[in-house]
């Protein structure tokens, strides 16, 4: 048995990108001996709760909802002093709380950073870690070249000293594509919150274009948010509701990312997304916005099609891929291949390292 001991730290467990890494992170380093423990500050539960668990992962809630600042850093320094982590590894914005929590202390802290920095904290939050990070108080990791190149320009470090280390998922949970052929309706698959980071309302534009080229055809828009309602009365406006599915949050995507033909991913920003992980391991082609990370995941016409926001051309992207089959399979089976490096073995091993 190793004698090394995590403890991850993030605001809750909603179905999200950062939750669900923490959760395939937690799972595979579990696996490996390492003791793990998962705090969270609100009390909410989730899948991921249950997921955790299941893999005999304690769960500690702070309570946020009931108590105030001073008392969440009372009750974490509490449970830093009985657990004796040997690293903390802190997600989103909860590194202040585990900063004050541990001073005096001589626990690590590990800071993944999962968009890129502009976007991941205020001027505040990035004052904090700026100064963090020069007292050696925390390592920085990014998840992709552009979230570090992001973090050496916001806190002025060294591409260098800033380890990178992709997001994984357990690819052994996808279902490989067999076809590429369409079989009723094509369908048009994306998968992320509703807010503004993703994009919907340009989405459903583009795709409410599409439709005057091929009305035999679905978008299915996975997820929920605040403006999930904005966007159905989108949807009912353009009159389109027959072609638009919503499908909510759903809590096993795997299924119905083999069923769709095409992922499509437009967000003005990113870090390195799990559901485009998800859809490339399933062997879908993809078409996304070359924000973030995703143009480190993804190469243009080789596993998908890549537009800018500034040129902002998803419709006709959409157009390419219903009409070409060929096409279709040469992006999905890059995209499989490509996928392999994106696993959450991979991604466990560069972190324990780190940890070590």
């Amino acid at each position: 048995m190793t004698n090394m001991s995590v403890l991850q730290f993030i605001p809750n467990l909603d179905l999200a990108g950062a939750e669900v890494m923490l959760q395939n992170l937690a799972t595979e380093i579990k696996r490996n001996n390492v003791d793990v423990y998962v705090v969270t500050l609100y009390s909410n539960r989730t899948v991921i709760h249950e997921r955790l668990e299941n893999a005999n992962i304690k769960v500690i809630s702070l309570q946020k909802e009931s108590n105030s600042i001073i008392n969440l850093v009372r009750l974490l320094r509490k449970k830093i002093r009985e657990l004796r982590p040997s690293v903390i590894h802190t997600h989103r914005y909860v590194l202040p709380y585990a900063f004050l929590a541990s001073l005096g202390m001589r626990t690590k802290i590990v800071h993944t950073v999962h968009n890129v920095a502009e976007k991941e904290v205020g001027k505040l939050g990035l004052f904090l870690n700026r100064f963090l990070y020069k007292i050696k108080r925390i390592q920085f990791v990014s998840i992709s070249p552009k979230v570090r190149s992001s973090l050496s320009i916001r806190y002025h470090i060294k591409d260098l000293k800033i380890p990178m280390i992709y997001n994984g998922i357990d690819l052994s949970r996808c279902i490989k594509k067999a076809s590429y052929d369409v079989s009723d309706e094509f369908k048009i698959l994306h998968i992320g919150r509703f807010g503004t980071q993703k994009n919907h309302s340009a989405m459903i534009d583009s795709y409410s274009e599409f439709l005057k080229y091929n009305r035999n055809s679905k978008l299915i828009l996975v997820g929920d948010g605040d403006l999930f309602d904005e966007m159905k009365n989108k949807v009912i406006d353009l009159n389109i509701s027959s072609s638009v599915d919503f499908r909510g949050r759903l809590d096993n995507v795997f299924e119905l990312l083999n069923e769709c033909d095409v992922f499509i991913l437009p967000s003005l920003w990113e870090g390195m997304p799990i559901t485009l992980i998800e859809a490339m391991g399933t062997g879908l082609p993809i078409i996304a916005s070359d924000v973030g990370g995703v143009g480190d995941m993804i190469t243009n016409e080789y596993e998908g099609e890549l537009f800018s926001l500034e040129d902002f051309d998803l419709t006709n992207r959409i157009i390419k891929l219903h009409g070409n089959l060929e096409l279709r399979q040469k992006y999905g089976r890059n995209a499989f291949e490509k996928s392999k490096e994106f696993s959450s073995a991979n991604m466990a091993k560069a972190y324990m390292g780190l940890y070590k």
